[in-house]
């Protein structure tokens, strides 16, 4: 993967300035959506209707500008735009962290930059949106978890974290968190298929995702649990009911033999060669950024 640095330009506004600038960012935001709300009827999300979110999201992306303040990064082309890239409740990308991202829609490395206040707002607004997938409250928490990411990001498909890379932090960061993951329809034993790194330094938050530069392959003793978790579904599905219905029983198993084949792969994953390659490749992003 080419490297890329992140040259920040100062602009610090003042905190009442910037708590401006995101009162008006949300009410644009919140107009738009409401507005969008016409989609829901019959026929309601035509070519008048996608030229006004156009608009709207060509707006925000200007906002968020002010507010995150203006980057420049090597090796990812174009400006940023915000993050947010529907205000159609319909949609499945509905809700996304508030922030500029780098990076086109299909890119294989993007940057989301965003501020520590947005940030905290649109924990308060996830709170219970999926209950079963509940996103942390704290955000140091939340970025450790695969539950904002998934919520988060640009994507159809849930995260996975698959195992922690350990980081020196730099001096002005407040964390820094780096992982190896993939992104998956369904749980199973999926090989990881990508770097996500988050550093909090001062009032901005980053979160780069990126393909690694070397392949841990999944380890044959931590596929073997899940398949023991399978063929045990299998015995299962032809004894007689003991009250718990299939489904539940189903959905049971195959989370603890999905959670035991994980806990394995991050056992096992450091002792690997190419582990050093990929601690390397986060710490050098880490060190990128202003």
């Amino acid at each position: 993967m080419k490297a890329f640095l992140i040259a920040l330009v100062a602009l610090v506004p003042t905190a009442l300035n910037a708590a401006s600038l995101e009162q008006d960012y949300y009410a644009a935001r919140d107009r738009a959506i409401k507005h969008m709300d016409v989609a829901d009827k019959p026929g309601g999300y035509d070519d008048k209707l996608r030229e006004y979110e156009d608009k709207a999201l060509a707006d925000l992306t200007e906002r968020m500008r002010r507010i995150v303040g203006p980057s420049k990064l090597q090796g990812l082309p174009g400006e940023a735009k915000s993050n947010v890239d529907t205000l159609y409740r319909g949609d499945q990308g509905f809700g996304r962290l508030d922030g500029l991202a780098y990076g086109a829609i299909d890119a294989k490395t993007r940057v989301v930059v965003s501020t520590d206040t947005l940030f905290k707002a649109w924990l308060r607004s996830r709170r219970k949106w999926w209950p079963s997938d509940e996103v942390p409250q704290d955000m140091m928490k939340a970025l450790r978890s695969d539950a904002f990411f998934t919520q988060a990001l640009l994507g159809d498909a849930a995260f996975q974290k698959y195992v922690e890379l350990p980081l020196k932090k730099p001096a002005k960061a407040s964390m820094v968190f780096a992982m190896l993951n993939t992104r998956a329809q369904d749980i199973g034993p999926w090989p990881p298929s990508e770097i996500t790194v988050s550093v909090v330094q001062g009032h901005r938050v980053y979160v780069v995702t990126t393909p690694p530069v070397a392949e841990i392959a999944l380890m044959p003793e931590c596929v073997a649990l899940w398949n023991a978790a399978s063929k045990k579904l299998e015995e299962e599905a032809g004894k007689p009911s003991s009250g718990q219905s299939f489904g539940d029983l189903a959905e049971q198993v195959r989370s603890d033999g999905d959670a035991e084949f994980h806990r394995c792969f991050a056992e096992r994953a450091p002792r690997e060669a190419s582990f050093t390659a990929l601690v390397r490749q986060a710490q050098g992003i880490i060190d990128g950024l202003p």
